[in-house]
């Protein structure tokens, strides 16, 4: 679906213009609307897409720890589980992307 691609490239420049900016909490706003997008995909049939979330999540989980973003770390985090349920939902391999 073009939808979730156009998406994804949108929040995907939106990250590169945030970086740079400094703009490090910004960066992990965009980052995991970009893993919501690629987990839309993946719910319309895009079963690649679920890795590509866990990427973003995972990205944006360790800009907000190194920023001390809490909230946005928590966001980050909430989203790998939601990557977890995804893989559930569609019979895959579950990984161990989610950290504590």
């Amino acid at each position: 679906n073009g939808e979730f691609k156009e998406a994804i490239e949108w929040h995907g420049k939106a990250f590169k213009t945030h970086g740079s900016l400094g703009d490090t909490l910004a960066q992990c706003g965009d980052i995991c609307n970009a893993g919501n997008a690629y987990l839309n995909a993946a719910s319309a049939g895009d079963v690649q897409a679920v890795s590509s979330a866990e990427e973003c999540f995972g990205l944006g989980h360790v800009i907000a720890l190194e920023h001390d973003h809490r909230d946005a770390a928590a966001t980050a985090s909430a989203g790998l589980a939601n990557c977890q349920k995804m893989r559930s939902n569609l019979g895959m391999v579950q990984t161990d992307s989610v950290k504590a």
